[in-house]
């Protein structure tokens, strides 16, 4: 849905985060949540998020 941000301050997350279609009831799953930014603003608008942390970028096959 959104890719990974490398931003320090909070206004683009908080603006990405504000037009997301998540809904109060679900179930957020962040792949890759890199330095939090996403991560911490989400539960605010969802019933629960998941990480899933990786080992580094996948290999092209």
């Amino acid at each position: 849905m959104i890719s990974q941000i490398s931003t320090t301050g909070c206004p683009l997350a908080a603006i990405l985060i504000a037009q997301a279609p998540v809904k109060r009831s679900d179930l957020v799953v962040e792949i890759g949540p890199g330095c939090g930014i996403l991560t911490r603003e989400l539960p605010c608008r969802c019933r629960e998020v998941v990480t899933a942390a990786t080992a580094g970028r996948p290999s092209a096959s």
